[in-house]
């Protein structure tokens, strides 16, 4: 027996509704909270044994970089956002937001 796997593209939300200036916001907006929920359920879930809050750290700059994003990518930028996180001050928009706060221009 032969197993096909078909994988259809579904564009990003936004792409339909057919502005494009909407769909980049949005694109960006999205991508700021996929990168947050990243590195928020490292932090807290902490799926391995030491370093969850560097590999957040590193997976959700890796996601930002690969959509196109640049924001400083000092650690000492994101000591306080991992220390919120680890304290459960912030939600997932609320830490997308302080992603976008580290945009480089």
């Amino acid at each position: 027996m032969r197993v096909v796997v078909v994988r259809q593209q579904v564009p990003e939300a936004g792409l339909l509704q057919g502005g494009s200036h909407q769909a980049v916001d949005e694109r960006a907006t999205l991508t700021f909270w996929r990168a947050a929920v990243m590195l928020e359920e490292c932090i807290v879930l902490r799926p391995f044994p030491a370093g969850n809050e560097l590999y957040g750290y590193g997976v959700a700059l890796a996601y930002l970089g690969m959509r196109g994003e640049q924001v400083n990518t000092k650690f000492e930028a994101w000591r306080e956002l991992i220390a919120d996180i680890r304290a459960l001050k912030l939600d997932s928009y609320g830490i997308a937001e302080r992603h976008r706060s580290l945009r480089v221009p």
